[in-house]
């Protein structure tokens, strides 16, 4: 009636690699504890109950500067301020220079998370009621670094040639500092799994659950209440609690039509809000005036770099970052649905055809900077001032604002297919296709680029600007695997020696392909003028013969159709390209294992070694990533960008061969 459970886990992992001039590594380490104690009580035969406690706990170090290769990554005297190494420079169309050792933005983070959790579970009659609640506390101590030693923009490599600097983002000596943030969660739930007829269930529930606002152990948090605000409003709350109503209807149902066990209907709808939780604000609260000094400059004079620029960054107050946060965000949910068939087909055969979907409401968007230049909506489309650059910024009194807002949608549709064969002699199958497509205003949450195919700082101004395919989608994607239990012939395995060397066998292949994520292309520097830290623009796409798609399917030297993409005219003028319109490369991948148990008697009735032979990407394909560093095409006077639309990586090793052995008992 009574039982006790307890487990702890350390997992400690680190990883370094050399930045891409080959100058200093850079490394990552990640230190990971998790204890937890669960007390399970069976009050009666109906009626049992589970009460657990949790603690976890990570340390994570991000670019942290593990050793200098070439004495240039120690060179002091290559900074922008006194005693520091060089900064970092990014130059379209060539590889960035990211500094000296520990140029590269650097995080420290504590994580400790205190959780309990209580669960019943009460069977009456055809009903099966669980119901509980928990409790997390939340605790984030971090040290946030930006940019250590600065970061220099170029919008040409005539432009870097001619010591003509776009942009430039600099923390200011000594005023790094750590933060303490914290924040409460609560949740409680009830559903009932009610058997209603021998051919359907149906399932009915609803959820409870909000979160505090995240304050800062020292007072430590500011924000501008509006985006023209010339100062920003220190101390909590840093935005009104949009969760204190989050009640979330679940319904779902199993139904056999046919009462025969061989047809299952299912489907289901439910409510899940989007909880505005700690890493949502980590570096908005880290990396914002006056607690954190940033210096960023969209508008720096010809010759400045690199020292004049950072003087002129680090003496100016209107150039230091600070954030804005709606002060008061909508509730943020999303609505799911499914609904699946499932037939069994015959004997060992089952087939499913399924739909998913879900609508994103009021979903949050950030941008790394959005104190820009604001354009006007003309007959041709957004117009900037002109000449570039002699525009006025959204709110002068303020450098970059790392901006976040809940005016973002999302939309996701898919069809999802599944076959399963199990036949004779131990042979298994089971293949499955996916077609789904996945829209959105943003695709950031945590940091305004997580993918390396994101754009940090999409429009704030225009949501239909943004909208287009998530920067996670993927259309189209098939699996398909076997594993097969070799026979053996009854003759050879009638002796000792037979058995041991012929039974055991077993095969098995996966194979995957799926189409590319999406990807832009873009325009160097600041052609539109948007005096911003964090600038970007599209190109335009053409018409006419051959530009129905704008990639070259297997030509990774040329994967973008140059020919169909054009500088806009005026340079001020937003291309009618759009975020995220061309497709990069798709994957196709196969894996083969061949294994082979061998039984041990003495230590269990199921122990054995298993010797492994693996092969992973056994045709060696080469799978490329999109051309995430050349989609560049541009630059900001209008020349194309030599390389533009070349591949450069790969998204899966080459063929990798694996021998290994297991004990099972």
């Amino acid at each position: 009636r009574h039982s006790l459970f307890g487990t702890y886990m350390l997992d400690h992992a680190s990883i370094s690699a050399p930045d891409p001039l080959d100058l200093w590594v850079d490394g990552n380490l990640s230190r990971r504890q998790i204890a937890v104690i669960e007390e399970n009580h069976i009050f009666s035969p109906i009626l049992a109950n589970s009460l657990r406690f949790g603690f976890n706990r990570v340390l994570a170090t991000v670019n942290s500067a593990d050793k200098a290769i070439s004495s240039l990554a120690t060179d002091t005297s290559l900074g922008i301020f006194p005693g520091q190494v060089a900064p970092q420079v990014n130059v379209p169309g060539l590889t960035i220079d990211t500094g000296g050792l520990g140029a590269l933005p650097s995080f420290l983070y504590h994580w400790n998370s205190f959780q309990l959790y209580d669960d019943a579970f009460l069977t009456h009659g055809a009903h099966s009621l669980t119901f509980g609640f928990g409790l997390e506390r939340m605790q984030n101590n971090t040290t946030a670094n930006l940019a250590p030693t600065g970061l220099f923009g170029f919008g040409s490599l005539s432009g870097f040639l001619t010591n003509q600097p776009a942009n430039l983002e600099a923390t200011l000596p000594g005023t790094l500092s750590s933060r303490g943030i914290r924040q409460t969660l609560a949740a409680g739930y009830m559903q009932d799994d009610w058997r209603l007829r021998s051919f359907l269930t149906l399932n009915l529930g609803v959820r409870y659950e909000a979160s505090s606002v995240p304050t800062e152990v020292q007072g430590k948090i500011d924000n501008l209440r509006v985006m023209t605000a010339a100062t920003p409003q220190l101390g909590s709350p840093l935005f009104s609690n949009p969760t204190l109503h989050n009640f979330e209807p679940r319904l779902g149902f199993a139904w056999d039509p046919l009462h025969d066990g061989k047809t299952a209907v299912r489907g289901a709808f439910g409510v899940y809000d989007v909880l505005p939780l700690i890493y949502n604000f980590t570096l908005a609260i880290t990396e914002s005036a006056p607690f954190y000094k940033l210096g960023t400059s969209g508008s720096l004079p010809a010759g400045s770099f690199p020292v004049t620029a950072a003087n002129l960054v680090a003496n100016n107050p209107t150039d230091l970052q600070t954030a804005y946060v709606q002060p008061n965000p909508p509730r943020n949910y999303v609505l799911n649905w499914n609904l699946t068939v499932e037939r069994e087909l015959g004997r060992g055969m089952t087939a499913m055809i399924g739909y998913v979907g879900n609508r994103g409401v009021h979903m949050l968007n950030r941008e790394d900077d959005s104190n820009t230049v604001l354009p006007t909506l003309s007959a041709q489309g957004y117009l900037w001032p002109s000449p570039a650059g002699s525009g006025t910024r959204l709110n002068p009194n303020v450098g970059a604002i790392r901006a976040i807002y809940w005016t973002g949608d999302a939309y996701y549709h898919a069809l999802e297919t599944q076959l399963r064969k199990t036949m004779k002699h131990g042979l298994s199958f089971q293949g499955a296709y996916r077609w789904g497509r996945a829209i959105d205003t943003g695709s950031a949450s945590v940091i305004g680029d997580p993918f390396q195919n994101s754009i940090a700082s999409p429009y704030f101004f225009c949501s239909r600007c943004r909208r287009s395919l998530s920067d996670f989608n993927i259309s189209q994607s098939a699996t398909a695997h076997f594993l097969w239990d070799m026979p053996s012939p009854s003759r050879l395995t009638e002796r000792k020696i037979g058995r041991a060397a012929l039974r055991g066998w077993q095969t098995g292949a996966i194979f995957s392909a799926q189409t590319g994520v999406p990807f832009s292309a873009l325009l160097g520097g600041d052609p539109l003028g948007l005096n911003s830290s964090d600038p970007w623009a599209f190109p335009n796409r053409l018409g006419g013969s051959g530009c129905d798609s704008l990639v070259n399917p297997g030509n990774p030297a040329n994967y973008i159709k140059l020919q169909c993409l054009a500088f806009p005219q005026p340079s001020t003028l937003m291309g009618n390209l759009r975020r995220n319109s061309l497709i990069g490369p798709g994957l196709m991948n196969l894996d083969f294992a061949v294994l082979k148990n061998f039984p041990i008697a003495g230590i269990s009735d199921k122990s054995s070694v298993q010797f492994r032979a693996e092969a992973f990407n056994i045709l060696n394909r080469a799978n490329f990533a999109p051309p995430i560093a050349n989609n560049t095409v541009f630059d900001n006077t209008g020349n194309p960008v030599p390389g533009a639309g070349a591949i450069n990586a790969t998204t899966t090793p080459s063929r990798q061969l694996q021998l290994g052995l297991k004990l099972y008992w």
